[in-house]
């Protein structure tokens, strides 16, 4: 199998979000980053529900650095 961590070079293999609470999927990546000799990780499954809790948890990091934005900011898809 073909992935990104055959193609670029990486120290951890993060996994966020609702899809990584998809048991198959935990399993692959760990499976993986074994084989890639690097650490994998994955938040609970239970914060692994919605999105918005690991958009609310980079918040929060950024608001203990004092870092915040104001009514005119302006979001954008990547």
């Amino acid at each position: 199998m073909t992935c990104a961590l055959d193609r670029f070079p990486v120290c951890t293999l993060v996994v966020g979000g609702g899809v990584s609470a998809n048991s198959c999927l935990r399993t692959t990546c760990a499976v993986l980053a074994d084989e890639a000799g690097i650490p994998l990780r994955l938040p609970p499954p239970r914060f692994c529900l919605d999105n918005a809790a690991m958009i609310a948890g980079l918040a929060a990091v950024h608001l203990a650095h004092g870092e915040t934005a104001n009514w005119h900011l302006a979001a954008a898809a990547r």
